[in-house]
Formats: structure tokens, sequence, C-alpha cells
């Protein structure tokens, strides 16, 4: 969610804007309709930095879907991972940007990748940008997708909450078929019919 110039967790400037009319998959979009200038690089979005916890040397990859309303053939439009020091400045040469020029005329949703990031040695944290470049662009990023692997994996389909070797405190279940399944705690069922000694 977001209004006007503002969307919570991300960094937004030079007329990048929410746009909750520009669907991607039910979520809205980060768009923006500018110039940049001739030769000029200009940042418009940039998500929050996400802590490495040590996983420096570590492959990060990264997806977005992008959609082109009609932008000059001259610009160029950039999807970056970026890894940051302590001070929060990007690290140079720790970065790498996919980057494809404007369609003149509207295009649909493309699907762009980064793959194989390494997270240099000095980097504390990592985040996504959107560049544009050399002209005047109208166009729009959905929300990306940020894992920690080789090759990108965009949004996963759900599959039906399958949970594999895992725990689960403190919740409820409604209207589920438990199989195969063994259940400890509490205390025995006190009736002669309980041979089996369930709990």
């Amino acid at each position: 969610g977001g209004n006007g110039s503002y969307i919570p967790g991300w960094g937004i400037s030079n007329n990048g804007y929410y746009a909750p009319s520009m669907l991607f998959d039910g979520v809205p979009s980060i768009g923006w309709n500018n110039s940049t200038g001739a030769g000029v690089w200009n940042i418009f979005a940039q998500t929050k930095l996400y802590p490495l916890n040590g996983a420096t040397g570590q492959p990060f990859s990264a997806s977005v879907w992008f959609i082109d309303f009609g932008s000059d053939t001259s610009l160029q439009y950039q999807f970056t991972l970026a890894f940051f020091d302590s001070n929060g400045n990007r690290i140079n040469g720790g970065f790498v940007g996919n980057t494809w020029n404007g369609i003149g005329s509207g295009q649909g949703w493309r699907y762009v990748t980064i793959n194989n990031a390494v997270a240099p040695s000095n980097a504390v944290s990592v985040g996504l940008q959107y560049w544009s470049y050399n002209g005047h662009g109208n166009a729009a990023f959905s929300s990306p997708m940020l894992t920690q692997t080789a090759q990108s994996t965009g949004y996963q389909p759900d599959t039906g909450n399958v949970v594999s070797a895992g725990e689960i405190d403190g919740s409820v279940i409604n209207g589920s078929t438990i199989n195969g399944t063994t259940f400890h705690g509490g205390d025995s069922i006190s009736d002669s019919n309980n041979t089996s000694n369930f709990y």
C-alpha cells in the first residue's frame, strides 16, 4: 500500500509513484513517468535494505515484472540487485543490473531477472533498485522478489500449505484431514476401550 510518492518500506524519488490501478498478480506497482535528461541516470525506487547476517560470499537473485506504456527508445531502464556497506552506501562493483531500452509504444508485462549476484566480503545488506537513463519514460514495475539462491525463482504458487519437517506451536486447525500422524501430549484417555492407549 501507499499514497502518491510514499510506499512503506521503499525509498521513492524523482517522480516514482505508487500505482494502485496498475496491478500485477493483485499487487499495486511502482510507476514512473518522467524525463532523466540527456545522459543522466535517475534512481526512482529502492527497497528497504535487508541485513545479510553474515551471508557474504553467498549468491542472491531477483525478479520483477515490467510494463512499458510507451517510452523513448533511447531511454534505458535498469533493475539492480545491490549490496551495501555498514554505512548504507552501495558498494562499487557490488551490484548486478539488468538493462533494456524503452519501447516507443505500449508493451505488455515482461519478466526480468538477475541471477547469481554474489555478496562481497564487505557487504552488510542487500536491496533492489529501479533506474532510468537518458530520456523520457512511462512504465511500471511490480513488487520484486529477492531470493538467496543462484537462480531467480519468482513468485511461487501456494502448494496447499505443506509443512515438511516443521513444528507448529499454538495453532488452531479447522476443517482439516490429518493423515498418518502420531499425537503426543496430555494424559492417556481413561476409558476401558482405549486399548491403543491414545492421549
